[in-house]
């Protein structure tokens, strides 16, 4: 019993390493998606209307995407919503900024 409870006390900052290593892991992964979708929708939108804007996507925990169009004109909401629409789906908050 004691060598059992040795080896758990002198293995017990190998687990929490790896843990560690696990969870820095798992959040690269995550930061790795949303950029990846940021360049999807910035290249669909460069593609189809120039460069008119710049969107911002966040995933947030617990809740959907969020796409922030800072700047977008008027005369584009319609058409960035059909492309962000097509590009990454129908689930997500979009959100519309006036420009600085």
């Amino acid at each position: 019993m004691i060598i059992m409870g040795t080896f758990l006390v002198l293995s017990s900052p190998i687990f929490v390493i790896v843990a560690l290593l696990v969870l820095a892991e798992l959040r690269q992964r995550a930061q790795s998606q949303v950029i990846g979708r940021q360049i999807l929708l910035t290249d669909a939108i460069h593609a189809e209307l120039g460069a008119v804007v710049a969107p911002v996507v966040e995933k947030r925990v617990f809740r959907p995407w969020r796409v922030t169009f800072p700047g977008a004109g008027p005369q584009d909401v319609g058409r960035l919503l059909s492309i962000t629409d097509r590009v990454l789906g129908s689930e997500l908050d979009i959100v519309f900024t006036r420009a600085a």
